[in-house]
């Protein structure tokens, strides 16, 4: 109504910390991802979902792994999902934690704003980002790259 154009239309999604505490297997949680976007595609014009990859459970620092890793792997592997946030997992600390699962406002600004310069480098270029990853201690690139 107000003239302005929308260049693309993407849904952010930051999720996955329930399926860890309810042992979903990494390839049920790659199934439901994709189901999940299929959805949202069926019923909207949603491009991609950009995708903000889980940090980890300070009370329990392995319990994240399988769904954190079935993240990676989609975003790496399935054109449709773009990881643009891999810093949730080096927030270790009680000032981004309050209780060891829930962050505190300071952590996601942290990851607010690593998602936020990743999402627009990606709108802006169509080149997947790629960042340091402190969960795998390297440089997360997707293969789509």
């Amino acid at each position: 109504k107000q003239g302005i154009k929308i260049r693309h239309r993407y849904v952010v999604f930051f999720q996955g910390e329930n399926d860890a505490t309810y042992n979903i297997s990494t390839a049920a949680y790659q199934q439901h991802l994709q189901l999940m976007l299929k959805n949202i595609r069926n019923e909207t014009d949603i491009e991609k979902c950009l995708l903000i990859r889980i940090g980890k459970d300070l009370n329990d620092p392995t319990s994240y792994d399988r769904i954190a890793a079935a993240q990676t792997i989609t975003c790496m592997e399935n054109p449709n999902f773009v990881l643009i946030s891999t810093i949730a997992s080096g927030l270790d600390t009680k000032y981004y934690q309050a209780d060891g699962v829930h962050y505190t406002q300071a952590g996601l600004n942290k990851i607010g704003k690593q998602a936020g310069t990743m999402a627009g480098k990606y709108a802006n270029t169509g080149i997947e980002p790629s960042m340091k990853d402190p969960r795998y201690n390297n440089t997360y690139t997707s293969k789509s790259n």
